[in-house]
């Protein structure tokens, strides 16, 4: 609902509020303290006080600043803003627009908190404070009450003598927001016990709109309004002191400034300079009146004191007095120009007069203007003017003839001449005729002007030679010659843009271009980015990527690298290079004297060195055939195939390596026949070994029976 914004206080608009300013309502001494602060400048400054478009007539949405709402039973939650406290402006709340949440039971957040007892009630006061507080916003609980015995709790007031006893601070100045009336509750109000029944608006709004004056006058109300006359303006702090009868007391000792609303003083054009107590003194000779008969309506003033402290100025802080009379002055004259006064004088004496213009000086000889301040004057007549024609000390006594215009300035002690033409008088002494004098009006003739450059009427004034890099002779129109190599890269022109080259790309032959990137493909015929023959693509620049700094074709590691075989590979006599079935060639060195190489697959090279098995132009059978009457032959069946010989009852066999021998050894072994010979009965033998079948055989069988049964006794010895 749309509401005087300052409802909340004066009519308890706001939500959970009970008491305001209206009959019958408890009357806080809170609202009196703010009104006061108030007086001082202190209080809160609403952004909708400005913004006509907003919700500026509400008393505690979240845009209204310093507003609360009930948040729970113990904590509030604030709405952000700025407070001014003691001339300074302060962000509190976390600014416009935000919201912070202040905790009764937090200890951090204010002072005097305190358990609540069942029946009991307590005030407690929210502020603004310069620091501290949570984002600068307090609480500080009163008293607590048993509301029983029929007793209103009473508010706390440590905040308006020195709201932080804790720490020393530089601006005790706080802003009262609300008084929040709490009672016990048993369960939900935090530690302390509290549960809040009323939000009080306390707060108060320092002027954020248009700052309306009244111009000051010492004249009357005339049909409505009030009186502008010539004599009534209020320009100077001697004007402010008069306005009564018991004159004001501002001396200029006083470090005391002012500013307020008025007009002008002004008269009528006069040809004399006017007086101190004259209207339209400190202006021109207009007095403060324009060339429409009218003076200007209203003015800002500020007044200070100058820089030496001895004397007050006053100036317009808009606007600019100008003095600019149509009417030709006729009449030596003085003029003193205030720093209220006229800043821009045009004017027109005539020929032989003389007009003064001097600013205004205190008792002490000092300039009653303000540092920077600026007079500007032209002479649109024939006769003079002289700036700050003044002694004890001499001013600046700065002269302006005819056509001339200056700016003067004030640097705090002294007055400065800023001249149009100084530089141009000073420079082209053309300007002037053959007497010294200005023509700006009638312009020089041609006879002062050949005078002036020593040249005689139809003679060449031209230059008749040029010498250094470019030279030339002669008089009138001249060919001049660059000498060679003379132009340097310097003194060409500028290339437009970076990546360019000069040539031509125009067909035929004619100026210079700059050439771009594509231009110059177009003349190599190629493509963006490519060759058009022997196009050198990634995979060449990868191999030679590849290639060693400093690469030595003749470097073992390089060789090795590449596969090949260098000298240094076959150092001994006999080396063979042998492939090993991969690609790769390995070095197979010479084998023992006498060594056959010899194919053999297990090997990684697939040959090896070996003995010589017999034969010559290659392997041959070490034997072919063996044989053994009444026997199977034995045939080799390879070059390397093994005969083997056996040893077999009493014969062993041993071989000698070193000696390449191979020997036979027999032992008899031969039992005694079961059955041997008898010679009682020679005819009959064995019947199952059957007769010797040869001598030998019959010769061992006697020597076994003669051993076993001749001789048993002699261990079996022969006598």
């Amino acid at each position: 609902m749309a509401t005087d914004n300052i409802a909340g206080h004066t009519a308890a608009q706001n939500t959970l509020g009970q008491d305001g300013l209206r009959d019958g309502d408890s009357l806080s001494p809170t609202t009196l303290t703010n009104l006061i602060q108030g007086v001082q400048g202190n209080g809160i400054l609403r952004y909708q006080d400005g913004a006509y478009g907003s919700t500026r007539n509400e008393t505690n949405s979240g845009n209204q600043p310093g507003s609360m709402v009930r948040a729970s039973a113990s904590t509030l939650t604030v709405s952000g803003g700025f407070a001014v406290l003691d001339g300074a402006l302060y962000e509190f709340g976390s600014g416009v627009g935000n919201t912070i949440t202040l905790d009764l039971n937090s200890g951090s957040h204010g002072s005097g908190a305190l358990v609540l007892s069942a029946n009991e009630e307590v005030i407690f006061t929210i502020y603004v404070a310069p620091s501290g507080g949570n984002n600068k916003v307090y609480y500080e609980a009163g008293s607590p009450v048993d509301t029983t015995t029929g007793v209103y709790p009473s508010a706390a007031n440590q905040y308006l003598i020195d709201y932080d006893t804790g720490a020393t601070q530089d601006n005790m100045k706080t802003v009262v927001l609300a008084h929040v009336r709490v009672q016990y509750v048993a369960s939900g109000g935090g530690t302390n016990n509290l549960n809040i029944l009323e939000i009080n608006d306390k707060r108060v709004f320092i002027e954020g709109s248009a700052d309306y004056r009244v111009p000051l006058s010492v004249g009357s109300i005339s049909n409505g309004e009030i009186s502008d006359g010539g004599a009534h303006g209020i320009n100077t702090i001697a004007h402010l002191n008069a306005i009564h009868n018991d004159n004001g007391e501002l001396a200029v000792t006083d470090t005391v400034n002012a500013h307020w609303v008025s007009h002008p003083r002004y008269g009528s054009f006069a040809q004399t300079p006017p007086s101190s107590s004259d209207a339209g003194y400190g202006q021109g000779p207009s007095r403060g009146v324009d060339r429409g008969g009218t003076h200007a309506a209203d003015s800002f003033y500020f007044a200070g004191r100058n820089n030496e402290q001895t004397g007050h100025y006053s100036v317009r802080l808009h606007g600019r007095g100008v003095d600019a009379t149509s009417t030709g002055l006729t009449t030596n004259g003085t003029w003193v120009l205030t720093a209220e006064g006229d800043s821009f004088l045009m004017l027109s004496p005539n020929g032989g007069v003389t007009i003064t213009l001097n600013p205004e000086r205190d008792t002490n000889a000092n300039y009653k203007f303000p540092e920077g301040h600026i007079i500007e004057v032209c002479n649109d007549g024939t006769g003079s003017i002289v700036f700050d024609n003044q002694t004890s000390p001499s001013g600046l006594n700065a002269t302006l003839s005819a056509g001339h215009r200056a700016t003067f300035i004030y640097d705090g002690s002294e007055w400065l001449r800023c001249d149009y033409q100084s530089a141009i008088i000073a420079n082209v002494p053309a300007i002037f005729d053959n007497s010294g004098t200005p023509a700006f009006t009638t312009g020089i003739t041609k006879t002062e002007v050949q005078t002036l450059l020593n040249v005689a009427d139809g003679a060449n004034a031209g230059i008749t030679a040029l010498t250094g890099n470019v030279t030339a002779s002669g008089t009138g129109s001249v060919t001049a010659t660059i000498a060679d190599e003379a132009v340097t890269y310097a003194k060409m022109q500028h290339i437009s843009a970076t990546s360019r080259v000069l040539g031509r790309i125009t067909s035929g032959a004619g100026d210079v271009e700059e050439l771009t990137a594509a231009n110059l493909r177009t003349i190599l015929g190629v493509a963006d980015g490519s060759l058009s023959e022997n196009n050198f693509t990634n995979a060449d620049h990868t191999k030679l990527n590849g290639i060693e700094a400093n690469a030595d074709v003749t470097d073992a590691t390089n060789v090795d690298a590449a596969g090949a075989i260098m000298h240094s590979d076959l150092g001994t006599k006999g080396d063979l290079a042998v492939g090993d079935g991969a690609g790769d060639v390995t070095i197979l060195g010479v084998g023992t004297n006498g060594h056959v190489l010899t194919a053999d697959s297990s090997e990684a090279s697939g040959v090896k060195w070996a003995a010589a098995s017999g034969g010559g132009g290659g392997a041959s059978l070490a034997f072919k055939t063996i044989a053994v009457a009444g026997q199977t032959d034995v045939v080799a069946d390879a070059a390397d195939d093994t005969l083997t010989l056996a040893g077999a009852g009493a014969t062993t066999i041993t071989t000698t390596a070193g000696t390449d021998t191979i020997t036979f050894t027999s032992t008899d072994t031969i039992a005694a026949a079961a059955h041997p010979y008898n010679p009682a009965n020679p005819g009959h033998w064995d019947l199952i070994a059957g007769p010797p079948p040869t001598t030998e055989e019959a010769i061992n069988r006697l020597v076994a029976y003669l051993a076993t049964y001749v001789a048993p006794g002699a261990g079996g010895q022969l006598p």
